[in-house]
């Protein structure tokens, strides 16, 4: 600003203007009927918490304290007319992270819940497509993923398809992989004639008979890595989930200004 040049308009001297008894009194006078004017690419600057008169000034708004909130422009757009350029830009494929109340989020920024237009309406709406998921950086797990499919990325616009490159699961029910090796011990005996105590244990079923214990009261071993014996139960299920805290994911909506 300190370089730019301003053109000097020559003055008009006014009728029986007489010549000066010096050239200071000369040059004085031709000074105050001069003016310089401002070149067309510059307009003034006005700063305050209102608006200047003077639609052509640059509008530095302020607040109760004199801090700047924004720098306006007349444009016409808006219910005031002074508008300024939201700094995220719209429609992006960016997301925000916002933790609060749902029925809030077209205030931010200044929005309101009106119909998306260039300067009304909401600046941000809540991504639908993040809703109970967690975001993952796209690629292949290199421990080869729960099910193998690589996570990708969803398509702009992200509304396109809702379902396309996401995964996972918040609980899995236990199955026969989910059992560990382990051993359950057991007690058993061997039929007498006329014994009524039953059908006696048929040894040559039970996996790892140990021969060598008492057959009335030894401990008879058996080990099971999986099969109808360790079995779990089809209720039986395990978390998947990490710690977590919820939040929203935010995505800039089409509206253009912000309003002064």
């Amino acid at each position: 600003m300190s370089n730019t040049l301003l053109d000097l308009t020559t003055p008009t001297l006014p009728d029986g203007f007489c010549w000066p008894s010096t050239p200071q009194a000369l040059a004085n006078a031709l000074f105050a009927l001069s003016k310089a004017v401002w070149p067309g690419t510059i307009t003034g600057i006005h700063i305050g918490l209102t608006p200047p008169t003077d639609l052509t000034l640059l509008w530095v708004k302020t607040d109760a304290n004199g801090s700047p909130i924004g720098t306006f422009t007349h444009s016409g757009v808006g219910p005031s007319g002074w508008t300024m350029p939201h700094p995220d830009a719209p429609a992006a494929g960016f997301r925000k992270l916002w933790i609060g109340l749902a029925a809030n989020v077209p205030a931010l920024d200044g929005g309101n819940a009106n119909a998306v237009a260039d300067a009304d309406g909401p600046f941000w709406v809540i991504d639908a497509n993040f809703a109970f998921r967690s975001p993952i950086g796209p690629g292949t797990n290199p421990q080869g993923g729960f099910d193998g499919n690589p996570a990708t990325v969803i398509p702009e616009p992200s509304d396109v398809d809702a379902s396309h490159g996401v995964g996972g699961t918040e609980q899995i029910q236990l199955g026969i992989g989910n059992i560990p090796s382990h051993q359950h011990y057991v007690r058993s005996r061997d039929a007498e004639p006329g014994d009524n105590g039953g059908d006696p244990l048929q040894k040559e079923f039970v996996q790892d008979w140990d021969s060598t214990a008492g057959s009335n009261s030894g401990p008879v071993y058996t080990s099971f890595a999986g099969g109808d014996a360790g079995r779990g139960l089809a209720t039986d299920y395990f978390s998947v989930m990490n710690p977590w805290k919820a939040v929203y994911f935010l995505k800039r909506t089409a509206r253009l200004y912000i309003v002064g």
